[in-house]
């Protein structure tokens, strides 16, 4: 991945401006990887654009578990960091972006240089956990609506299956797909 060295150079530039050694987050760059490679088995958790944003919020959360440091302003500008190197992987998604803007401004609301690294870590996973319940709420409500609408046109044209095709990898279209399985015949990608 091209951007790998980019983020390590600001890593490293971070632990410059601080004054702080904190070793390289390998386990994000592992997560970025996943997400970049969604179409392997083994990835499809981070596929489509909740996936991706999924993934953006495991590798913060990662992260933050295994964080050594102790400095609120370091620690906050290391997700910053984060943030950056994750958007870039799959540029695909306006979910990643808007999520990385609510944490970063609850981050900011928190004020660093003023709160403890504890409740900014706390702070931050809760987000990250209300985000990715949000996400499974809205994919929840949009397949079920996709699925009606599959049911809708048999039931319009009088067919007992129909053919669907699809170019995304979305979990709400899989999931629509699979909620409506008696009423498709095909699904082409």
């Amino acid at each position: 991945m091209e951007n790998i060295d980019d983020f390590q150079a600001q890593w490293n530039q971070n632990n410059i401006i601080f004054g702080i050694q904190e070793d390289f987050p390998e386990s994000v760059v592992t997560i970025a990887n996943q997400i970049k490679e969604f179409m392997k088995p083994e990835n499809r958790k981070y596929q489509g654009a909740l996936g991706n944003a999924k993934g953006m919020l495991d590798a913060v959360k990662s992260y933050s578990k295994s964080c050594t440091i102790s400095n609120s302003e370091k620690f906050t500008a290391n997700i910053k960091i984060i943030f950056d190197f994750l958007l870039k992987v799959r540029q695909t998604s306006q979910v990643p972006l808007n999520t990385t803007f609510f944490i970063n401004q609850k981050l900011k609301k928190l004020d660093p240089a003023h709160t403890s690294l504890e409740t900014l870590k706390t702070a931050l996973e809760k987000e990250c956990d209300f985000h990715v319940q949000n996400y499974n709420d809205a994919r929840n409500k949009i397949a079920n609506l996709m699925s009606i609408r599959i049911i809708d046109r048999c039931e319009e044209y009088g067919q007992d299956k129909i053919t669907i095709g699809t170019h995304c990898h979305s979990g709400a279209v899989i999931q629509a797909i699979v909620q409506a399985k008696k009423y498709v015949r095909q699904v082409i990608v």
